[in-house]
């Protein structure tokens, strides 16, 4: 808030005099300001006596010159000690004291100096005393006070004299005495103002510093100002040993709600969130939008670092109540990531990425709940550096292959085509599975050029298969949201010579949240050239029907999930059921996943799922193989083959 200055209004005239004279709403800053002055006074005080001083010893003599010599020499060595105090900030007190005593000190050593002889021309040294106590006075009050008495002292040594001189002294008197106590009041108006200016520019350097450091939208801290409390916070761990929680937050679903509602609401969800997760980490805490939809908090609570599990469930907590948005509910999550940081080596750069580490592993296996950052996670974290760096200096073509599963149609008997899968067997860290390297590889840049090589080689591998044989090929989250991508996938199988639509490429509803609109021109491009989409893993994540009409894929794959629980949750059937019957209503084909065993078998036939793909009809299996599978599947029929799926 802006300071009210002295000149604002008038008002404000009152309090203007008020400072005049006391300096009463500005005492510290004046007396800050006037200690220079204090301190040359003093210094320019003891110089002169003390020339002085000697002088008198020079030219004068007898008992004169002791007396004077012994009064000039004081008040030099009273100048030296007012100087000495003065080096160090005084109060505005303690100055007008300082000022009263060596005024009344040169006043009396003048006095001295005219009882002893008198000379008419040294009156004017009162008039000149004056103008100094105007000049170096700290109050209106000390100048007064001080001038009054060198008034007193002038009136002492001309009342005897001739009325004529007292007059035309005190016509001098007035001129000078008028000019200097204007002089110094105009002075202090200007001093008072430039405090005023002072205390405007740092308030509104606080405000543009406050604005710099919070989130426009939220009202919480930024990115910027969380980074600056957390390297706070970490040299607080060093200094004191205060450990503290540092907890990382990202909301589900709310990509979703911004492209549904629009984003009025969306900023109202980002706005209410951030109260919430302000209000969870406490007063001692630290709240902060980082960007997007992604919180931080610093939790300094000593009993809240009890139990950092139940701290990190609880801020994943919040985010379940529904937000109230221009009169309707609207539910989503969080997945949390904590970090106890207690390590005094720690760094902002260390925390921040374990604190990741623990987020991005809750969105992966927990999506909604929260994650804390310990020996297991560090060991994984540690070993996925270990893949990245093979992965970034691996090569391609020699380190990757791929393997083909089967898609079985149960109603003609016969196997209509393979999905690609990925294998990599590293020369420095051996066989990794494809779960783990395919995320760590969606991480950095690799993943398109791994998906290029991939895609030429089940182009290759697919040269000599029956033209009715499809190859399901799986595109990445980076691979859909890329244009560029886009345009080399298109451009291998152009170049290739294989029909487009004997390749179909699988895509993730999750892989295309971040970007619907980008994933939708892109799908639209691939079908355009001829390929058809699969809306892979259908049943899990969001599942939005919507979707499955906007951007018109081709076919639905459901997940193995739905499958694995048939025998234990007969629920299941249902919900496959009627997955299938909305892919029939909606003229797609249906592709069930995960198919293990003679029993699910039996129940995805009994619901009329035409193809399915699983152990149960083939482990996946190398390019070399597939001629041999499908020879062996026409000379020997279906039942013998399937009776061997799992050999």
């Amino acid at each position: 808030m802006r300071r009210q200055r002295a000149s604002d209004g008038p008002e404000d005239r009152s309090d203007f005099l008020t400072d005049v004279f006391l300096g009463a709403r500005y005492r510290d800053e004046i007396a800050r300001a006037h200690m220079p002055v204090t301190r040359a006074f003093f210094a320019i005080g003891g110089i002169y006596f003390a020339a002085m001083t000697i002088a008198g010893l020079a030219v004068r003599e007898g008992m004169e010159r002791l007396i004077l010599a012994s009064s000039t020499g004081t008040l030099a060595l009273g100048g030296l000690l007012g100087w000495l105090l003065c080096r160090r900030p005084r109060s505005y007190r303690m100055q007008e004291r300082l000022g009263l005593l060596a005024n009344l000190a040169i006043l009396a050593n003048l006095m001295l100096v005219l009882a002893l002889t008198f000379d008419q021309s040294k009156i004017v040294y009162f008039i000149i005393l004056i103008t100094v106590y105007a000049a170096v006075g700290i109050s209106l009050r000390l100048i007064l006070s001080s001038a009054a008495l060198a008034v007193l002292g002038m009136v002492f040594h001309l009342h005897a004299r001739p009325p004529d001189l007292g007059l035309l002294y005190g016509f001098v008197l007035f001129g000078a005495g008028l000019a200097a106590i204007g002089g110094w009041m105009l002075g202090r108006r200007a001093l008072i103002e430039a405090i005023d200016a002072r205390h405007d520019a740092e308030a509104l350097a606080a405000e543009a510093h406050a604005q710099a450091a919070t989130d426009s939208l939220t009202g919480v801290s930024n990115r910027r100002a969380f980074l600056d409390a957390l390297e706070e916070a970490i040299d607080r761990l060093r200094r004191e040993g205060r450990r503290f929680a540092l907890a990382l937050l990202d909301l589900d679903g709310f990509k979703a709600v911004n492209e549904y509602h629009g984003h009025q609401v969306g900023d109202m969800i980002l706005t209410d969130a951030g109260y919430r997760i302000s209000r969870r980490c406490g007063e001692d805490g630290f709240a902060a939008r980082l960007g997007g939809d992604e919180f931080a908090l610093i939790v300094t609570a000593p009993a809240r670092l009890a139990d950092p599990a139940r701290l990190a469930a609880e801020v994943a907590a919040d985010m379940n109540d529904p937000f109230g948005c221009e009169g309707r509910s609207i539910r989503i999550s969080a997945s949390v990531g904590c970090l106890v940081c207690d390590e005094p080596d720690l760094s902002v750069d260390t925390a921040m990425e374990r604190a990741d580490f623990a987020l991005r592993f809750a969105k992966r296996n927990r999506t909604g709940e929260a994650m804390v950052f310990d020996q297991r996670l560090e060991r994984e974290m540690d070993n996925l550096f270990v893949i990245d760096q093979a992965l970034r200096s691996c090569d391609p073509e020699e380190e990757f292959h791929l393997v083909y599963q089967p898609q079985y149609d149960m109603i003609s008997g016969r196997t209509i085509g393979f999905e690609a899968l990925a294998r990599w067997r590293s020369p420095t860290i051996g066989i990794v599975a494809p779960d783990v390297f395919i995320k760590v590889a969606e991480q950095s840049s690799r993943i398109s050029t791994l998906g290029a090589v991939l895609l030429r080689k089940a182009l290759a591998d697919r040269r000599d298969w029956p033209a009715g044989i499809t190859t399901a090929f799986n595109l990445s989250a980076r691979d859909i949201l890329s244009d560029a991508a886009i345009d080399t996938f298109l451009a291998i199988v152009a170049a290739s010579g294989v029909p487009p639509q004997c390749i179909e490429f699988e895509v993730t509803e999750t892989a295309m949240m971040p970007d619907f609109a980008t994933a939708t021109g892109n799908i639209r491009r691939l079908r355009e050239a001829g390929h058809r989409i699969v809306l892979d893993d259908f049943g899990v994540g969001y599942s939005n029907l919507g979707r499955v009409q906007q951007f018109r894929f081709d076919k639905i794959k459901v997940d193995r999930s739905f499958v694995r629980d048939i025998a234990e949750f007969p629920n299941s059937v249902a919900l496959i059921r009627s997955i299938f019957d909305l892919t029939v209503n909606l003229g797609l084909d249906c592709v069930v996943e995960g198919v293990e065993t003679p029993e699910e078998m039996a129940a995805l036939r009994g619901i009329g799922v035409g193809v399915v793909q699983g152990y149960m009809i083939s482990r996946p299996m190398a390019a070399a193989a597939v001629m041999e599978f499908l020879f062996r599947e026409d000379r020997s029929g279906t039942g013998a083959r399937i009776g061997n799926g799992l050999s």
